[in-house]
């Protein structure tokens, strides 16, 4: 099997191996035990549930993606990665002040870039 995807940058395929790996990993346990999420605070559990499902699912979408060696599911991964950050950058821009949203951005805007180019490889594929 081979480990890049073509047409997709090398740099897109290492880094959903990697989200691929964290998102599950850390989904899971959250799911498992609410308490480790991150972000939790004492009462949040069902929140710490969610957050586990949204990521274990994110997660395990691009577990798919990295061994279908697909370009539209990678697109499709990257839309929901892009989109749990924006609500992510939401959440933290109506809390308290903290710097979390820099990083949430560059997340959502490295993200989005990759949705962009695996769309357009996943677009070229299907044009005759």
């Amino acid at each position: 099997m081979r480990f890049r995807v073509a047409g997709i940058p090398l740099w897109v395929t290492i880094y959903a191996g990697f989200f691929m790996i964290f998102s599950t990993v850390l989904g899971v346990r959250a799911l498992i035990d609410p308490t480790t999420a991150l972000g939790y605070f004492p009462g949040a559990e069902g929140m710490g549930l969610a957050w586990g499902g949204r990521n274990a699912g994110i997660g395990l979408a691009q577990v798919v993606a990295f061994f279908t060696r697909s370009p539209a599911a990678y697109a499709a991964v990257f839309l929901a990665c892009t989109l749990r950050e924006i609500g992510d950058l939401l959440s933290s821009l109506a809390g308290p002040p903290s710097t979390e949203y820099i990083a949430i951005g560059v997340l959502a805007a490295v993200e989005f870039i990759a949705f962009l180019l695996s769309l357009r490889v996943a677009i070229k594929a299907k044009t005759p």
